[in-house]
C-alpha cells in the first residue's frame, strides 16, 4: 500500500528522510500509512488537512504520528509552557517534553537526539530508542485496554473503539507508544524516533503495525 508522509512546512527534513526510509519495511501492510514525523507543530498545524487526514484513518489507512506527529493528533498538546488544540484524532492530552537533554531543542536538527530506553509492555523488554523532545499521554484508566484483551480489541470490529492500547512506556513508566481503532482504520503514536539508524526499537513497532494489518 501507499505510504504517505507529510513533508511541508514545520517539518524536520532529515526526520522525513528517515521516515520515508524506513517505512519500506511495511510495504507490506494492506493500510495506507499517513505519517507526520518529527518538526515543529505550529507549524504543520496551520498547513495539513485534519479532514483529509481523519478520512484516510477511518476508511482503512493507519496514522503514526512520530515525536511532533504524536502531540498532533491530541485534542489538547501542551508544549512546554504553551497549550493549543491538537488535530483531535483521538481524545487524550499529549504532554511533554518528558526529557531534557539540557541543550537548546532544535526543531529540524536530530544532531540533538539522544538515547533512552523504553519498555516493550508484551514482551517486558527494554531497547534503545532516540528521543528529541518527545510526549508522553493522559489517558483516563477506563480508556486503556487490559493486556488480556488486547487481541480480542485488535480483532473484533465490536470492541470499543475508544479504548487505546499502551504499547510501551518511558523508563519513568509514563506511556510512550500507543494504538488505537479509528473507524475502520488505526491510530498508533510514538513519542520516540523509531526512525534513527542507531534505533533498536524495530521489533515493537513490527508487533503493533502487523497486529493491525489484515483486519
Amino acid at each position: 500500500m501507499n505510504n504517505i508522509v507529510y513533508s511541508g512546512a514545520g517539518i524536520c527534513k532529515y526526520s522525513c528522510s528517515l521516515i520515508s526510509n524506513w517505512l519500506h519495511r511495511y510495504k507490506k501492510c494492506n493500510r495506507t500509512i499517513y505519517c507526520i514525523p518529527g518538526g515543529k507543530g505550529s507549524d504543520i498545524l496551520e498547513n495539513v488537512n485534519g479532514i483529509v487526514i481523519n478520512n484516510i484513518i477511518k476508511n482503512g489507512g493507519l496514522y503514526l504520528g512520530i515525536c511532533c506527529g504524536a502531540y498532533l493528533a491530541a485534542n489538547k498538546i501542551h508544549f512546554n509552557n504553551s497549550k493549543k488544540n491538537g488535530l483531535g484524532l483521538i481524545n487524550i492530552e499529549s504532554y511533554g517534553p518528558i526529557y531534557s537533554n539540557n541543550t537548546a531543542y532544535k526543531y529540524n536538527c536530530l544532531s540533538e537526539i539522544f538515547n533512552i530506553q523504553i519498555t516493550d509492555i508484551v514482551s517486558g523488554k527494554q531497547y534503545n530508542a532516540y528521543y528529541n523532545g518527545g510526549c508522553s499521554f493522559n489517558i483516563t484508566p477506563e480508556l486503556i485496554v487490559n493486556n488480556n484483551d488486547r487481541y480480542c480489541y485488535k480483532r473484533s470490529r465490536y470492541y470499543d473503539k475508544d479504548k487505546i492500547i499502551i504499547e510501551a512506556n518511558y523508563s519513568n513508566n509514563l506511556p510512550c507508544i500507543i494504538s488505537k481503532r479509528y473507524g475502520k482504520g488505526v491510530i498508533i503514536l510514538s513519542g520516540i524516533h523509531p526512525e534513527h539508524p542507531e534505533s533498536m526499537c524495530n521489533k515493537i513497532f513490527d508487533r503493533i503495525i502487523f497486529s493491525y494489518t489484515n483486519i
